[in-house]
């Protein structure tokens, strides 16, 4: 879908280096240095959320269903991202 507010990176798994391009610029990266990347952000987003202040329950079912499937999206992909780091080392 891309980011409506923000710079837009094309993201590309190829073999075990991962391509990013933005603005005619592109880069190529070991999969698992992206990996490490994007774990640590992930990291840092989850300890911003969890020093935020306590959040309030959600009235509507599709809104706490979407951010339960939200949360068991991010922790599933993360946990199979740690584990594919670890078994490489």
């Amino acid at each position: 879908m891309g980011c409506n507010v923000g710079i837009d990176v094309e993201v590309r798994h190829e073999g075990d280096l991962v391509s990013l391009a933005v603005g005619g610029i592109q880069v190529k990266v070991k999969e698992a240095e992206w990996c490490r990347s994007v774990l640590g952000f992930c990291r840092q987003v989850e300890d911003f959320y969890a020093r935020c202040t306590p959040k309030t329950t959600m009235d509507d079912e599709a809104d706490r269903s979407g951010w339960a499937a939200f949360w068991a999206e991010w922790q599933e992909r993360s946990k199979s991202a740690r584990q594919k780091l670890e078994s490489e080392t």
